[in-house]
């Protein structure tokens, strides 16, 4: 098996050569939505055609058994905490595969910086790694915990629990209705509307009135996402942080008055 495996600069490149080696300008190519923005954007890049497969909230945004056609990836920034690492591995599904990634990787990067190898080494095998990624599960697991019970509590949200990362992806719909942030996006004129969408306005109310930062639905993927509405809220900070942030986000979700002081200031909508 280790003669199918390349290793990156970061998982992120797997994602554009696979792109770029097994399609042509005008295919189609199926990616998950939501989801990374690369698998979107690389996509038009290189002129082939982008056909998202809208992911339901009921099946916890996953998709089904694909493993007989699936390159597999990974890499040490969640796993190990090591964000900004950029070092990542994929798995192909055959030797003469993964040569011709290992030669892309060779000329596109040259190589892997020495000092992350090694690091990513010694995560790897150190017999230490494991109480410590026990570790940090733990904690990831009870702030998870804390924000899906926190959020679910707030009237107009529905919360998933993921399963593998430190982000939650709730949908907002009922508080976009209850804010009459539906009916103001209607209102809006047809370019402005364009820039932005209803998860994006409490996106912004969110961030400039209550000072929450968190992601809207259409930077997960655009193409005919205009009728889902959620937003992406991390949970990688200490838990006090993360009390104060629910408290402020269930007390943005009822002040209808001041959303309507925001909107009609007209600034910071997109």
């Amino acid at each position: 098996m280790a003669d199918r495996v390349v290793v990156f600069p970061g998982a992120k490149p797997v994602i554009g050569l696979c792109q770029q080696t097994f399609c042509n300008p005008g295919d189609e190519i199926i990616y998950p939505s939501p989801g990374f923005p690369i698998y979107e954007s690389f996509i038009t890049y290189l002129g082939a055609q982008p056909v998202p497969v809208h992911l339901s909230e009921e099946g916890n945004f996953t998709l089904s058994g694909m493993d007989i056609v699936t390159i597999l990836l990974n890499g040490a920034a969640k796993s190990f905490s090591w964000i900004g690492t950029r070092i990542g591995w994929a798995l192909l599904p055959t030797v003469e595969e993964a040569e011709v990634f290992t030669n892309l990787n060779i000329n596109y990067f040259s190589c892997i910086p020495p000092y992350n190898q090694e690091g990513a080494c010694i995560a790897l095998v150190s017999p230490r790694s494991q109480d410590s990624v026990r570790h940090t599960v733990t904690v990831f697991q009870e702030r998870r915990d804390l924000v899906v019970n926190g959020l679910n509590a707030i009237k107009g949200i529905n919360c998933q629990k993921p399963k593998g990362t430190f982000y939650v992806f709730p949908n907002i719909s009922e508080v976009c209705e209850n804010l009459r942030i539906m009916d103001m996006f209607r209102s809006l004129p047809p370019d402005l509307k364009g820039e932005t969408s209803p998860s994006t306005l409490l996106q912004m109310f969110l961030l400039f009135e209550y000072q929450v930062a968190t992601m809207d639905r259409k930077s997960f993927g655009r193409i005919g996402a205009e009728s889902f509405h959620y937003l992406r809220f991390c949970f990688a900070t200490d838990t006090e942080s993360l009390k104060e942030g629910l408290r402020r986000i269930s007390a943005a979700s009822e002040d209808t008055e001041r959303f309507r002081y925001f909107s009609n200031r007209g600034e910071h909508l997109s």
